[in-house]
């Protein structure tokens, strides 16, 4: 299990563990204070997700070797068309992990 933390700003996006996962703020809804991200492997978007503070994703590799959990930790700048938001990525290589983690919360690969 490793962790990555990386702030980012609007239309920005960062390719976490070597580049092995991307996230990029694609949007933000500012009535509802949420942000849309793009998660996925370098040169794909495979899927946009909208986060609120605290909340967090989850995303897989396409061949299964590692899961990783994006939690969205802090937003600054609603309103003022510029944000500045935290990310914090775990990523999960270890086959068993994954397997305990799939059989706790019911996740499947594309979820």
């Amino acid at each position: 299990m490793k962790t990555e933390t990386e702030d980012l700003e609007s239309g920005q996006s960062h390719g976490f563990f070597a580049d092995d996962l991307v996230v990029g703020i694609a949007d933000h809804d500012w009535p509802n204070h949420a942000i849309d991200i793009i998660v996925g492997s370098p040169g794909s978007a495979d899927r946009s997700e909208k986060l609120k503070v605290g909340q967090m994703t989850r995303y897989a590799r396409a061949d299964n070797s590692a899961l990783y959990e994006i939690r969205l930790r802090s937003v600054d700048g609603f309103g003022t068309g510029r944000l500045s938001c935290s990310f914090q990525v775990i990523q999960f290589d270890d086959p068993a992990l994954i397997a305990t983690i799939r059989a706790r919360t019911g996740w499947e690969v594309g979820q």
